[in-house]
């Protein structure tokens, strides 16, 4: 694993299931990895992060020019 957070509870969906994006947000630093966090420099970089920021429903200001699309939560589905 990337990282590891500690939890009191694992956040349920209404079916009892886990909620996956629930999770990702107790420990999101906007980080990948534990690199330092480096706003997107130029227009190819920016409009990338844009388009994760939608794709991957964050917010913008946690999508830094080293963040890593596996691990905010991106798939290759």
């Amino acid at each position: 694993p990337s990282r590891f957070v500690r939890v009191d509870a694992i956040p349920l969906t209404a079916n009892g299931k886990v909620d996956k994006r629930a999770l990702a947000e107790l420990g999101d630093t906007g980080l990948s990895g534990g690199d330092p966090y480096e706003a997107p420099v130029g227009d190819t970089e920016k409009r990338l992060a844009v388009i994760w920021a939608e794709v991957l429903d964050r917010d913008l200001k946690a999508i830094g020019r080293n963040a890593d699309f596996f691990n905010l939560g991106g798939h290759s589905l």
